[in-house]
């Protein structure tokens, strides 16, 4: 089964992660153990704000 909304996607046939797009080259990837990757981060705090745009981004489809 896959899912994709923008800037989401989950295939677990390609890949067991949720990938959240978040511009600019950075993904973040969603794992079913909770873990969470963010990838293409120049610096600390662009890692900090995307992290927070995981989770609003997240928020949105668990927790209406």
């Amino acid at each position: 089964a896959s899912m994709e909304l923008e800037n989401v996607m989950y295939e677990p046939s390609i890949f067991p992660g949720l990938v959240v797009r978040l511009g600019n080259g950075v993904a973040g990837l969603v794992f079913y153990s909770g873990r969470v990757v963010l990838a293409g981060n120049k610096s600390v705090e662009d890692v900090e704000r995307n992290a927070e745009n995981v989770y609003r981004i997240l928020s949105r489809f668990f927790y209406e």
